[in-house]
Order: C-alpha cells, then sequence, then structure tokens
C-alpha cells in the first residue's frame, strides 16, 4: 500500500508541476540517470531560434527551480548559432545579467570553451554549484543530480525581428547567419532596422517593403548600395530623431563587401552610420553605443505552421519514411510547403516558394519530389535555400516518395535522397543526415485514412524527438496513468482515491496534453 501512494504521489506531482503554459515549447530535457532528450534534430533548434524571445530552464518536478533570459540576453543569440548556453556568441563566458530567476546564482562559469547546444546545453565550468546539463549529468550543482530532471523551454514571437549581425565595440562584430541563408531571408523580409542594441529607441528602418536594402540584403550586398553598385538611397529609410536618414545613411564612394561583412558603410560621410570590420557606431568618429548595433530582418510573411517530419535518411542507418504512403499523400493535402533540410545544419537547405510549387503536387500523389506530375524534371525555380543549385535532374522517372524522395539524375553534384543515398551530392554522404519536412498549420486536425491526426501545442513542432545517450520517448501522461492504476488495482478504497484524483487533476492534465508536440493518432 505504501508503494501504491508513492506511486500516486508521483503521478499527481508530475502531472501538477509540469508547464501548461501554451506559449512555451520543450526543446531539451535530461533525466537525474544522465538521459538526454532533444526534440528536435538540431538544424530545426537554430531554425525556431531566430524568433525565439525567451529561453526557460525548470526542474522537471520542482517548478521553483527555474531561470530564464533577461531581454536581449546573450543566449539567444547563442542559441540561434546552435551553441551552448553558457557561453556568449564570441565565446566569452556567462554574462551574469543575461538570466533572472531563482536560479540565477548557478549560472556563472570560468572556464572551458562552447559546444553544440544539443551536446551540452550548459556547462559551468569551474562552479561545482552551477547548472550542469551535458551529455551524462543533469543537475543544478555537480553534488547531486536533479530529482525528476530538468528541462528546457522555449517562447517564440514569429512576428519578431531576427537579427542578423550584431557589433559589440570597434573591430568585434559576429553574423548571426550565413551568406548562403539571405536569399531566403532577404525574400521573406518585410523590413530591416539597424539599432542600437540596449536602447531600440535608436533606429533607422528601411520605410518600405521594396526598399532597395532589402533587394541588396537578398543578394548578399552591403546595405549601403544598390543591387546595381549605386549609392544609398536615403528615402528608403526612416529613423529616429537622432538617427537622421537623410544625413547619417548617404556615400558617395566605395563598394560593397558583403551584407555580413560591412553591413553598411557611409562611404565619404564621417557623420553617417559605418558597420564595417573595424568600426561600429553610429558615425565615422563616434563612440560605439552600449552593448553595440544590431541590424535585424522583419519577415514579410510569418508561417505559424509545424515542420512535421515525413522522410529521414542518416549515414549507416536505413532510409525512411516516418509514416506510410497513403498516409502522407493525405497530409500532402493539407501541407503549405515542403522543406529538406540537413537534420544536423539548418544551414543547409531547400524549401518551396509557395503552396502552389510542383513538388507539393508531386507529394500529393506520393511522387518523388524531382519530378512533376507529368514526369516532367525538377523545377528549380520552384525552390529557394542554400542548396537550390543542386537539385536540377535531367533523366530518370518518377517512382514512390518513400522509396525515392528526390534523385538529382544526370547530376552528381546533385541531392540525392534514395534507398541507398543520404548527400547533396552523388558520393558523399551528409553527416547528420537529411530530412524531408511538410508545413502543417498550427492547429492542424484531420482524419487521415480513417484515423484522426492532431497536432498540439503552442507553435512548431516535430514529432520525432532523439537522444543524445539513449532512445528514450518522454514518459506520457497516460502511460503514467496506467501505472497508477495497475498497482491500485488490488484494493478498492485505493483505487476510489485514484479516482478522486484523476478528477481533480483531469483539466491540468489536459492543458499539459494540449502543450505536447507530437503529431498523434486518436
Amino acid at each position: 500500500m505504501s508503494l501504491l501512494f508513492f506511486s500516486l504521489l508521483c503521478f499527481l506531482y508530475s502531472t501538477l508541476s509540469q508547464s501548461n503554459d501554451p506559449s512555451e515549447l520543450l526543446i531539451w530535457s535530461c533525466k537525474s540517470n544522465g538521459v538526454n532528450t532533444n526534440y528536435y534534430d538540431p538544424a530545426v533548434i537554430t531554425f525556431y531560434a531566430q524568433t525565439t524571445t525567451e529561453i526557460i530552464i525548470r526542474s522537471t518536478l520542482d517548478p521553483s527551480a527555474w531561470v530564464k533570459t533577461t531581454p536581449g540576453s546573450y543566449a539567444l543569440d547563442s542559441l540561434r548559432l546552435g551553441k551552448s548556453l553558457s557561453y556568449t556568441a564570441k565565446g566569452g563566458y556567462v554574462i551574469p545579467s543575461g538570466w533572472t530567476g531563482p536560479m540565477s546564482a548557478n549560472m556563472w562559469n570560468s572556464c572551458g570553451q562552447t559546444d553544440s547546444f544539443v551536446t551540452a546545453p550548459y556547462w559551468s565550468c569551474n562552479n561545482g554549484n552551477g547548472l550542469h546539463l551535458v551529455s551524462n549529468y543533469c543537475g543544478w550543482s555537480t553534488n547531486l543530480p536533479t530529482p525528476g530532471g530538468i528541462s528546457i523551454f522555449i517562447k517564440r514571437q514569429l512576428d519578431v525581428m531576427v537579427p542578423i549581425w550584431r557589433c559589440y565595440s570597434n573591430g568585434v562584430n559576429i553574423p548571426l547567419t550565413t551568406p548562403e541563408n539571405l536569399n531566403a531571408i532577404g525574400s521573406q523580409a518585410s523590413a530591416i532596422t539597424i539599432y542600437t542594441t540596449k536602447n531600440p529607441a535608436e533606429f533607422v528602418k528601411t520605410s518600405s517593403p521594396t526598399s532597395y536594402a532589402i533587394k541588396s540584403l537578398t543578394q548578399g550586398i552591403s546595405l549601403s548600395y544598390t543591387t546595381s553598385g549605386g549609392y544609398a538611397t536615403t528615402s528608403d529609410w526612416v529613423g529616429s530623431s537622432y538617427q537622421t536618414p537623410s544625413s547619417m545613411m548617404w556615400n558617395s564612394c566605395g563598394q560593397s563587401y558583403g551584407t555580413l561583412k560591412v553591413p553598411y558603410w557611409s562611404c565619404n560621410n564621417g557623420n553617417g552610420l559605418h558597420l564595417t570590420e573595424q568600426t561600429c557606431s553610429w558615425t565615422s568618429s563616434g563612440n560605439t553605443p552600449n552593448g553595440g548595433i544590431t541590424v535585424a530582418v522583419t519577415p514579410s510573411k510569418p508561417a505559424p505552421y509545424r515542420l512535421v517530419r515525413i522522410w529521414s535518411c542518416s549515414p549507416g542507418t536505413p532510409n525512411a519514411a516516418d509514416f506510410n504512403l497513403d498516409t502522407i499523400k493525405g497530409l500532402a493535402n493539407y501541407a503549405k510547403g515542403i522543406t529538406i533540410m540537413s537534420r544536423a545544419n539548418s544551414e543547409e537547405y531547400v524549401t518551396t516558394k509557395s503552396s502552389t510549387s510542383y513538388a507539393l503536387a508531386s507529394l500529393k500523389q506520393g511522387k518523388s519530389l524531382s519530378f512533376t506530375t507529368t514526369g516532367g524534371y525538377a523545377i528549380v525555380d520552384d525552390w529557394i535555400g542554400s542548396k537550390v543549385t543542386q537539385i536540377w535532374n535531367s533523366c530518370g522517372t518518377p517512382s514512390d516518395f518513400t522509396t525515392t524522395p528526390y534523385w538529382s539524375c544526370n547530376n552528381g553534384n546533385g541531392l540525392h535522397l534514395t534507398a541507398t543515398s543520404c548527400g547533396w551530392t552523388s558520393s558523399t554522404s551528409t553527416p547528420g543526415g537529411i530530412g524531408v519536412y511538410i508545413h502543417l498549420d498550427a492547429g492542424f486536425s484531420a482524419a487521415i485514412q480513417g484515423t484522426t491526426l492532431s497536432l498540439l501545442g503552442q507553435d512548431d513542432a516535430f514529432a520525432h524527438p532523439t537522444t543524445v545517450t539513449t532512445a528514450q520517448q518522454p514518459e506520457s501522461g497516460l502511460s503514467r496513468t496506467i501505472i497508477g492504476v495497475s498497482v491500485g488495482a488490488g484494493a478498492f478504497v485505493i483505487f476510489i482515491v485514484v479516482v478522486v484524483i484523476v478528477v481533480l487533476v483531469v483539466k491540468k492534465k489536459a492543458a499539459i496534453d494540449e502543450n505536447k508536440d507530437y503529431l498523434i493518432y486518436q
């Protein structure tokens, strides 16, 4: 009987203590035995991080033990680069002011170097009383693993400005994306804003989505030059009272050195904006403002969809679809787009431009994405992304999607996703593998092949958690219920207690289930 009460207590406690905040998205967790779970492919974490506004780290069984990032925290930039949250994007140690909460004193470190987020989300090196979330340990200190483990959540805002470059002082700057991503970022941009990092009231911003600067961004050109090599059009910018575009943004010499190398150079204008490899100032001779200056992009069409993987491959493991062909065809009828992406690197990808893409039409018929529904070859113009030059083909015939998602026939340097190939070229396998993902609305729920499939949760989701040490799905509330009931089946009085408890927590439990990030069958 004591075992039963203990089981009931654990069930009730763990159920009530989990987050039911629908705006929180679980991305990583660990258990006290050192088993760590990544709920998304690494590439997706960095993809989602671009619109992350807050990171929360919380004990699974003790909601009073938590920290969260402060606005503009260094850790947000680290996550955007897929790096440990215990180091800055530049590789420096923790900035304590970047965290707040009851456990914020446990966050400092003074040694070590950054690792990938999925391998070591946090390492308070040289701090025995600090947070350690690494491959074989899970605790707020090294004295004792945290009972029940620790989880990491993010909050996202889909219309948030996405930083692409930041300088901290003269000669100290860092790109927050890669040149390969600029075409996709620019093609979806509605505005570019340049602002003082710690005082966004000091800013300049493009005046319209057709600004020359957005076109320059799409081609990876410095924002102080047009795509034809001309100088800045100052009327395309608006700004705060101090940042007057007519005097601050003009230039009359020089040339582009690339968006991420020299974002803005008011050449021949000593009172103009200088964001170069050596200068981080609103004027050529001025001091760097506190916190530096940031260049950010606002997307024109925020996408409140979920990315759901339907096929994946990895070197050394069988290539496989995540659903049967009929289910994939059914899901394709509701999809808004398709993304093919390296599972370990979000910078290697292609994505369809629109819901009218030939590839989506092919998927609805269950056929390879490298051919049209009439058997024609891939329409490269239907795709954007860093790997768009590697998807053309000029031979072959369509196969079933589940066996051959993409075949760049006659293109040895093209994408090959087949029963035996897993690479962006025919001769190499991509480290970490490649995934094919469809875009589904956040509130997606539909009957497919006689079964209702639903996506529950806050925003974007993946259906396939992976683990660092042991493949293990998070224990569901349903499985805990079954355990509790089976243990108490022998005692009628205790059964009544169970019923009462279930009634008391059913609403809480429902809220938790609503926050799960899996494509579930009902």
